[in-house]
């Protein structure tokens, strides 16, 4: 049976208590969640779901419950093996993050980050996407979270960077782009590529499979990810609901 867990680190960002249901996949194990939930929350809180887009049904009960779909997150992956097409700019110099790039990169990230769960919900919005953002990134800083963090730099300017985790949880490891972001005033101009091949080159000499999740509505990651030899593997529908 799956279960229903605190989520102490998004508790600390929002000031109140948030939960997270671990992926049902059936109708009982969800009423279940639903009823284990309901019983931990006392005024005001937060919890959070992903269910399987396959699983409708599932979905349609927790919006019985007052869930809303916020939004439908999508992982792609991509075997370890060679791109056909390297981007041939040479104008950009991406490097492994110094402590004081880090500091930067959260900056880029509370500008530039805005289809987030967070960003997507009416009840949250864009400060408290940015919230996110920032903390997620401040996780990096202090090196609470990820293997590493790549920086580009343009014209001495520091213009975006791409955060890199491990994830061994299951029968495959694989290196995952936990986070990417581009300065506003930096866009379109290739560095988003650029940073991805650094990525993969990387991740190709370590010879692992790569990994990626976005959200659906955000159709500029969907294409460079597609681009970049990623195929779409999982799908899910992201439900909030918010207490009381």
């Amino acid at each position: 049976m799956h279960s229903v867990t605190p989520d102490i680190w998004l508790s600390n960002i929002l000031g109140f208590p948030c939960y997270r249901a671990e992926s049902p996949t059936n109708l009982a194990e969800a009423t279940f969640l639903v009823g284990e939930i309901k019983r931990q929350v006392s005024g005001r809180a937060f919890a959070y779901v992903k269910v399987p887009c396959s699983a409708v049904g599932v979905a349609a009960l927790y919006m019985e419950h007052g869930y809303r779909v916020v939004d439908v997150g999508i992982t792609f992956k991509r075997p370890p093996d060679p791109r056909s097409a390297p981007n041939p700019d040479s104008t950009f110099c991406v490097r492994v993050a110094s402590a004081t790039d880090l500091l930067d990169a959260r900056e880029i990230a509370s500008q530039c980050i805005v289809y987030s769960r967070f960003h997507l919900d009416p009840r949250f919005g864009q400060h408290i996407g940015n919230s996110v953002n920032w903390a997620w990134m401040d996780s990096y800083c202090h090196g609470q979270r990820g293997e590493i963090v790549y920086m580009a730099e343009i014209d001495g300017r520091r213009a975006g960077f791409i955060a890199v985790l491990r994830d061994s949880t299951g029968p495959h490891s694989f290196r995952v782009i936990d986070l990417i972001g581009v300065r506003p005033d930096f866009q379109r101009r290739g560095i988003g590529q650029a940073l991805m091949n650094k990525f993969i080159d990387d991740t190709l000499l370590l010879n692992l499979p790569m990994k990626v999740t976005t959200q659906a509505a955000n159709i500029p990651a969907v294409n460079l990810y597609e681009r970049n030899g990623f195929q779409l593997a999982e799908s899910m529908f992201v439900l909030h609901k918010h207490f009381p």
